[in-house]
Protein backbone atom coordinates (compact mmCIF):
# COMPACT_ATOMS: atom_id res chain seq x y z
CA UNK A 1 0.00 0.00 0.00
CA UNK A 2 1.61 3.50 -1.41
CA UNK A 3 1.81 5.84 1.57
CA UNK A 4 0.05 9.65 1.06
CA UNK A 5 2.09 12.43 2.50
CA UNK A 6 0.68 15.89 2.07
CA UNK A 7 2.72 18.61 0.09
CA UNK A 8 3.91 20.59 2.79
CA UNK A 9 5.55 17.29 4.68
CA UNK A 10 7.27 16.20 1.22
CA UNK A 11 8.43 19.65 1.09
CA UNK A 12 10.07 19.55 4.24
CA UNK A 13 11.44 15.84 4.01
CA UNK A 14 12.98 17.02 0.26
CA UNK A 15 14.68 20.08 2.85
CA UNK A 16 16.21 17.95 5.02
CA UNK A 17 17.25 15.58 2.70
CA UNK A 18 19.06 18.00 0.65
CA UNK A 19 21.30 19.13 3.97
CA UNK A 20 24.54 17.70 4.04
CA UNK A 21 24.31 16.91 7.70
CA UNK A 22 21.39 15.25 8.24
CA UNK A 23 21.86 11.22 8.02
CA UNK A 24 18.64 8.64 6.69
CA UNK A 25 18.58 7.30 10.06
CA UNK A 26 17.60 11.38 11.50
CA UNK A 27 15.23 11.53 8.93
CA UNK A 28 13.68 8.38 9.50
CA UNK A 29 13.46 9.19 13.57
CA UNK A 30 11.94 12.54 13.42
CA UNK A 31 9.72 12.05 10.33
CA UNK A 32 9.46 7.93 10.02
CA UNK A 33 10.46 8.11 6.68
CA UNK A 34 12.59 5.27 5.51
CA UNK A 35 15.46 5.65 3.27
CA UNK A 36 14.35 3.95 0.63
CA UNK A 37 10.92 6.44 1.02
CA UNK A 38 12.89 9.46 1.00
CA UNK A 39 14.72 8.28 -2.24
CA UNK A 40 11.31 7.45 -3.51
CA UNK A 41 9.87 11.04 -2.87
CA UNK A 42 12.87 12.73 -4.36
CA UNK A 43 12.71 10.76 -7.62
CA UNK A 44 9.44 11.58 -8.35
CA UNK A 45 9.28 15.40 -7.02
CA UNK A 46 12.61 16.72 -8.47
CA UNK A 47 13.75 16.81 -12.48
CA UNK A 48 15.98 14.19 -13.35
CA UNK A 49 18.97 15.91 -13.42
CA UNK A 50 18.23 17.37 -9.63
CA UNK A 51 17.44 14.04 -8.57
CA UNK A 52 20.92 12.79 -9.97
CA UNK A 53 22.91 15.07 -8.46
CA UNK A 54 21.28 14.33 -4.96
CA UNK A 55 21.88 11.00 -5.44
CA UNK A 56 25.69 11.48 -6.20
CA UNK A 57 25.93 14.07 -3.37
CA UNK A 58 23.99 10.90 -0.71
CA UNK A 59 26.02 7.91 -2.14
CA UNK A 60 28.40 6.15 -0.10
CA UNK A 61 28.71 9.03 1.84
CA UNK A 62 29.53 8.33 5.49
CA UNK A 63 27.59 11.35 7.50
CA UNK A 64 23.95 10.33 5.56
CA UNK A 65 24.47 6.82 6.91
CA UNK A 66 25.89 7.50 10.16
CA UNK A 67 24.50 10.65 11.55
CA UNK A 68 27.90 12.38 12.72
CA UNK A 69 26.79 16.23 12.63
CA UNK A 70 24.27 18.46 14.25
CA UNK A 71 20.88 17.96 13.46
CA UNK A 72 18.28 20.54 11.81
CA UNK A 73 17.37 21.71 15.67
CA UNK A 74 21.00 22.73 16.36
CA UNK A 75 20.42 25.02 13.13
CA UNK A 76 19.24 28.52 13.52
CA UNK A 77 15.59 29.06 12.13
CA UNK A 78 16.69 30.97 10.26
CA UNK A 79 19.00 28.92 7.83
CA UNK A 80 16.22 25.78 8.53
CA UNK A 81 13.76 28.07 6.78
CA UNK A 82 16.31 28.93 3.75
CA UNK A 83 16.35 25.30 3.12
CA UNK A 84 12.81 25.02 3.28
CA UNK A 85 12.51 27.69 0.54
CA UNK A 86 14.79 26.25 -1.55
CA UNK A 87 13.41 22.60 -1.80
CA UNK A 88 9.74 24.50 -1.92
CA UNK A 89 11.02 26.05 -4.59
CA UNK A 90 12.14 23.05 -6.82
CA UNK A 91 8.99 21.43 -6.33
CA UNK A 92 7.39 24.40 -7.52
CA UNK A 93 9.86 24.95 -10.42
CA UNK A 94 8.86 21.03 -11.34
Amino acid sequence: MKKEYSPSFVSDVIAIAWADDISFDKIKNENGVSESEVIKMMRSHLKPGSFKVWRIRVSGRKSNNIGLFATRYDKTAQNFLGSIYMASIVILLN
